[in-house]
């Protein structure tokens, strides 16, 4: 934490940490799991096949897939991170 300058934390942050961390863990999180699944099913060409499902399929999901995970990577940290301020700055008397 930087040293000096004002520390504080009122009710209207902490509730904003609290709405981002919920739209993370119950918005996000099971829209991952949706596009997961639907990803999935269009990746099998026994349920879609031809030319633009073959991009789809060779190109476009493999990369989704990659930058999906990376993207909950780090929301995961970035959650963290959230919940290490608050605590910093409640501990340090700043509520």
């Amino acid at each position: 934490m930087a040293s000096g300058g004002t520390v504080k934390v009122d009710d209207l942050a902490v509730q904003a940490s609290m709405d981002f961390l919920n739209a993370i863990n119950n918005q996000l999180a099971p829209g991952f799991t949706k596009l997961g699944t639907a990803g999935g099913t269009l990746s099998d060409p026994t349920h879609w096949a031809g030319g633009d499902a073959t991009i789809f399929q060779s190109q476009i999901w493999p990369q989704l897939q990659k930058d999906m995970k990376n993207m909950q990577t780090d929301l995961t940290t970035l959650q963290s991170k959230i919940d290490k301020v608050l605590k910093n700055i409640q501990a340090a008397g700043g509520n």
